[in-house]
């Protein structure tokens, strides 16, 4: 048996690279530590393409790549697309996964996407 996420936040391991969502809420900025350091990062939730609603923590280059591709007004982001690109990179001395949004037409370095 399969079990599955009931989670309401968004798990690397239930999305695909590639994958669409869509943005349902303009989302809240909430304080997050890391390594004793605070942050500020903007939570928001996004429905995935099996229909689900996940609320997800936007890292800086999402955040920017999403301001770059629908402004700096988050209410404007309700109902806009954004790509799922997933890479591995070294975090505090462990390879691990991290999600980047991109505009839906473009891949992790900005390339158009023709389908």
């Amino acid at each position: 048996m399969i079990l599955e996420n009931d989670s309401k936040f968004l798990s690397k391991d239930e999305v695909k690279d590639g994958e669409v969502v869509q943005f349902v809420d303009e989302g809240k900025m909430v304080e997050k530590e890391f390594q004793g350091k605070k942050s500020l990062k903007l939570q928001i939730t996004v429905r995935l393409a099996n229909g689900k609603n996940k609320i997800t923590d936007l890292n800086a280059t999402s955040k920017n790549n999403m301001m770059e591709a629908y402004g700096r007004d988050t209410a404007k982001w309700v109902g806009k697309e954004a790509r799922i690109n997933l890479s591995t990179t070294p975090i505090a001395g462990k390879m691990q996964k991290l999600l980047i949004l991109t505009e839906p037409n473009k891949d992790l370095a900005g390339n158009i996407i023709i389908q």
